[in-house]
C-alpha cells in the first residue's frame, strides 16, 4: 500500500483524534436532538395550613404548572411554573394559555440543548415588556430543558456546572398565621416536624408584619 504525505497525515490526524476524543466532542457532532414533546400540567397543591398568598378564586392551594419535555430520543425533562396572583401578574390560567398557544410551538421541533435559540424563539413568541415576557411561565420550561440536558449527561446541573454539591438541605417552615395569638402554636408545629428555621411572609399589612417580625 502506497501512502501519500497528505494521506498518511491525514490518517494521523483522524487516528489521534479519535483516540482523545471526549463523549462531549463526540455529541457535539451527532444529529442533533429535537423536542417532539411538550406536556403541561396545571395543579394546586394543597397546603398542610393556611398560607395567604395561595388564596383565590379557585379557593386555597399552592398554583402551578408541571412542564414534561420529550426530545426525540426519548429524553425527558421536567419543569415547574408557579405563578402566584398576589405577588405577580401572571396566574395559573395565563401561564397554561401562554404555554400552549405561544411557547410550546415555539419550542417543538428546536434542539434542547441550544438555550440561548431556546429563548430567542421564547422572546419571538411573547416579546419582552419591561422585562421578559412571562418570566415565571418560562422559568418552568428553562427548567425542563436543563433537566433534560443534565438526564441526557446523566450528571445533576451543580456538576455540569461544576458546583459542589450539598448532602443535606435546610429547609425553613412558613409561620404565616392571621392573628399574632397564632404565632406559639404555628412554630411549635413546625418544631415538632424537625424545623429549625422559621420564615415569615410579609404584605399586605406592614403593621402586622413588622409585630410578627418581633
Amino acid at each position: 500500500m502506497k501512502f501519500t504525505r497528505r494521506g498518511f497525515t491525514r490518517t494521523s490526524i483522524f487516528g489521534i483524534l479519535g483516540a482523545a476524543m471526549s463523549e462531549s466532542v463526540l455529541a457535539s457532532i451527532r444529529k442533533p436532538l429535537k423536542i417532539e414533546k411538550i406536556e403541561t400540567f396545571p395543579v394546586l397543591y394543597p397546603t398542610v395550613m393556611r398560607f395567604k398568598f395561595f388564596e383565590g378564586p379557585r379557593g386555597t392551594g399552592r398554583p402551578a404548572v408541571l412542564i414534561k419535555i420529550t426530545a426525540d430520543d426519548g429524553t425527558i425533562g421536567w419543569g415547574q411554573s408557579v405563578p402566584i396572583a398576589k405577588w405577580s401578574d401572571e396566574t395559573l390560567e395565563t401561564a397554561t394559555v401562554a404555554l400552549r398557544e405561544y411557547f410550546v410551538p415555539a419550542l417543538l421541533g428546536r434542539d434542547p440543548t441550544d438555550l440561548a435559540g431556546a429563548h430567542a424563539a421564547l422572546s419571538a413568541a411573547i416579546a419582552p415588556g419591561f422585562s421578559t415576557g412571562m418570566p415565571i411561565t418560562r422559568a418552568g420550561l428553562d427548567l425542563a430543558l436543563h433537566d433534560l440536558i443534565g438526564r441526557r449527561a446523566g450528571k445533576s446541573l451543580s456538576q455540569l456546572w461544576g458546583l459542589p454539591t450539598l448532602d443535606v438541605l435546610t429547609l425553613s417552615w412558613t409561620v404565616n398565621v392571621q392573628q399574632l395569638d397564632d404565632v406559639e402554636a404555628v412554630m411549635q408545629a413546625g418544631s415538632e416536624r424537625g424545623y429549625r428555621h422559621f420564615n415569615i411572609k410579609v404584605g399586605p399589612d406592614p403593621a402586622f408584619d413588622t409585630e410578627l417580625a418581633r
